[in-house]
């Protein structure tokens, strides 16, 4: 689930979750874990925008939508004049370099960094469950 911290429609996503069901250590859980994922996005994509490899992160952005409406990765490889393969490794790396930087965020979250794993489990199963 991407869901980008800039968002103005912020108020009717809130007006629109189902929170009256779940308990509010889950309803914090989840928006927590929520706006984990979604800094680590925008670290990535500021990365990425000084980097000049904008169009790499809006293509993964986009195929990790649920949508999925993006460009297919012929079309993305070809404008960027890159071999299929090529395009795919350095969506590969992206999509580590954003496991990476989710780590980092969650590491500055616990005490110990033993706990970061079970963290990060834990805020998955949250925003899945949900």
């Amino acid at each position: 689930m991407v869901i980008s911290l800039d968002d103005h429609d912020a108020a009717e996503r809130y007006a629109l979750e189902h929170v009256a069901a779940l308990a509010p250590e889950l309803v914090f859980d989840r928006r927590w874990a929520i706006t984990l994922l979604e800094r680590a996005w925008d670290l990535l994509r500021a990365e990425c925008e000084a980097t000049g490899k904008l169009p790499l992160f809006q293509h993964l952005k986009s195929v990790q939508t649920e949508d999925g409406q993006g460009r297919s990765h012929e079309q993305l490889a070809a404008d960027l004049k890159l071999t299929e393969a090529a395009l795919k490794s350095a969506l590969f790396r992206l999509r580590g370099r954003y496991r990476e930087i989710l780590r980092g965020e969650v590491a500055q979250t616990v005490s110990d960094p033993r706990d970061v794993d079970d963290e990060i489990r834990h805020l998955l199963k949250v925003v899945s469950d949900c």
